[in-house]
C-alpha cells in the first residue's frame, strides 16, 4: 500500500473545532507557519532556537527539512502498559531508520517526542536519547512540556494512569520552495516494510532537489500576497 501523502497549499484555512482531531494537512500548516522557540539537541548539547528560524535556515541552503513526530523512543525502560496500544511500538526503529535512509538526501532531519532536552541531550553522568539511538544525522526536539502538542495541535496517544502527552506519529516535509508535505501512514507495530515504503516516499519528493529539479508532485509555493 502506498504511502499517504498530502500536498498542502500555505494559504489553506485552519480548522476552528475545539474537538475534532486537527487533520495533519492542519498540523503541517501549523508547524509550517510557527515562530515558537523549541529546544535543538544532540549528543550533549542543547540550543534553544525559533522553529522558523530552522526552516528558513534550510530554504536558504535549497535543503528541505523534515520533522519526524514520534511517540518515544525511550533510553531504558518502557512506561507501564506502552505495548498495550499496537500504535506506540515501533519509535527506536522510526529515528534509526531515518538517520540511516535518508543521510544522502538534500534535507535537515529533526526527531520530535515529548521528551525534555536533558531527557534527549544527556549529562555530564549520563548518556542521552541521541546518544544511547547512535543518532548523529537526525537531531531531537523537545515537546516543551506539551507546549508543542497545544500549539500546533499534535494528536496524542493516551496511556492508562499515565499523565504523558505522548505524542501520535507524523512525518511533516518542507520543500525549500515552501510546498508542504504530510505523512501519517506509519501506524504501528512499525516493521522494516512500513517503513520502507515511508522513506521512498519521502526520498520521492526529496530527490530530485539535488539535480535541482523539481518534483511533478511538488507544487510552486503560493505567491505573497
Amino acid at each position: 500500500m502506498a504511502a499517504s501523502s498530502s500536498a498542502l497549499m500555505t494559504s489553506s484555512s485552519t480548522s476552528t473545532s475545539a474537538v475534532k482531531k486537527a487533520s495533519k494537512e492542519e498540523i503541517a500548516k501549523n508547524i509550517a507557519e510557527s515562530k515558537l522557540m523549541v529546544s535543538v539537541s544532540r549528543d550533549k548539547h542543547t540550543e534553544v532556537v525559533s522553529v522558523s528560524s530552522l526552516i528558513e535556515a534550510a530554504k536558504k541552503a535549497n535543503r528541505a527539512i523534515i520533522f519526524f513526530i514520534t511517540p518515544g523512543p525511550f533510553k531504558k525502560d518502557l512506561p507501564p502498559h506502552w505495548g498495550d496500544d499496537p500504535r506506540r511500538l515501533g519509535c527506536t526503529l522510526n529515528v534509526n531508520k531515518c538517520e540511516a535512509d535518508l543521510l544522502e538526501l538534500d534535507a535537515d532531519i529533526f526527531a520530535i517526542n515529548h521528551h525534555s532536552a536533558e531527557y534527549q541531550a544527556g549529562t555530564a553522568n549520563e548518556e542521552g536519547l541521541v546518544k544511547r539511538k547512535g543518532l548523529t544525522n537526525v537531531r531531537m526536539i523537545s515537546g516543551n512540556n506539551g507546549e508543542l502538542q497545544e500549539k500546533w495541535k499534535l494528536r496524542t496517544l493516551p496511556i492508562e494512569n499515565d499523565n504523558e502527552k505522548y505524542l501520535d506519529r507524523l512525518t511533516v516535509v518542507i520543500m525549500p520552495n515552501g510546498a508542504i508535505h504530510a505523512f501519517d501512514d506509519l501506524v504501528g507495530p512499525l516493521n522494516d516494510a512500513k517503513m520502507n515504503l515511508h522513506i521512498a516516499a519521502i526520498k520521492s519528493i526529496i530527490a530530485p532537489v539535488q539535480n535541482n529539479t523539481p518534483s511533478a508532485n511538488t507544487p510552486a509555493a503560493p505567491a505573497k500576497k
